[in-house]
């Protein structure tokens, strides 16, 4: 087995110890009464047939997908993204939104994002009950990237994914905030919905109308005092720490051989975000 797979399955195992289901949203409360959601079952497609086209499709999506793990380093990311606790999934948004996300350093942020979740979980959970439909890697008997995570994955339905709608959710909202990013908010997004195609928890048609149910889930939103609140707190919120951070920003030339992204990676004279330069946070348009 050579090194870059071993990694692969090392962060598997440390990231799937992490996992608690309870952990994600469990103190947020949503900003839809239960009672009042729409029923999504009534207008989504629900999963494809099994005799049909479109079934042979999200079978030939899952091998495809497969493959994709030999690039150890986006396996490794599908990896990441399978994280279930708030604080670490807003940070996986950390660089794409060009500032640092986390429940100390934007408690705003975090709270509105935190309730979103929530209120995504209400929306799509009776759809995943009602359809209870066979994850891809129960179906072919076969592990996913995240192996300690299929015995209880494997009681719950795959359509629609779960993750994906967060991904997506956490997207839309994001780059409410912060427009300027949106092009990469909306792609880190998107390809959290990959990543559960990569570990192999969920078929292609799961994770396609996830989507859906997350743009719904956000319209519903938009209609909450609450919700509407909490955005303005954590747009002010986004704006006092840009401002903070431009204040204080140095030369933003990046020359030095000491500037790193958020994620460490060393910066180049075209990264843009949030550039670690002499000790100093730079803001990179």
């Amino acid at each position: 087995m050579n090194k870059s797979k071993l990694s692969v399955i090392l962060m598997a195992l440390m990231m799937c110890l992490s996992f608690n289901a309870t952990a994600q949203t469990a103190d947020a409360v949503s900003y839809i009464d239960p009672d009042s959601v729409p029923d999504v079952t009534t207008w989504l497609p629900g999963p494809p047939d099994s005799t049909s086209t479109h079934f042979a499709y999200d079978m030939h999506r899952y091998q495809w997908w497969k493959m994709q793990r030999e690039d150890a380093e986006r396996a490794d990311e599908a990896i990441k993204d399978s994280v279930e606790n708030t604080d670490e999934f807003l940070a996986r948004f950390t660089e794409a939104f060009g500032m640092e996300l986390s429940e100390e350093k934007t408690p705003e942020i975090f709270t509105l994002i935190n309730r979103a979740l929530k209120t995504s979980n209400i929306v799509i959970d009776p759809a995943k009950a009602h359809w209870f439909r066979t994850r891809p890697f129960v179906f072919f008997n076969q592990h996913t990237l995240t192996p300690i995570s299929e015995p209880r994955l494997s009681q719950t339905g795959s359509y629609p994914s779960g993750h994906t709608n967060h991904g997506w959710v956490a997207a839309i909202l994001l780059t409410e905030i912060n427009p300027d990013r949106a092009n990469e908010i909306f792609q880190r997004g998107y390809e959290m919905g990959n990543s559960r195609l990569i570990v192999g928890m969920h078929w292609q048609s799961d994770v396609d109308d996830a989507r859906l149910v997350s743009a719904m889930a956000c319209a519903l939103m938009h209609s909450n005092k609450d919700f509407l609140e909490q955005m303005e707190k954590a747009k002010a919120e986004y704006k006092q720490n840009v401002s903070k951070v431009t204040n204080a920003k140095a030369n933003p030339n990046i020359t030095d051989s000491k500037a790193y992204t958020i994620n460490g990676v060393r910066a180049t004279s075209e990264s843009k975000g949030v550039i670690i330069q002499n000790g100093t946070k730079v803001l990179k348009h």
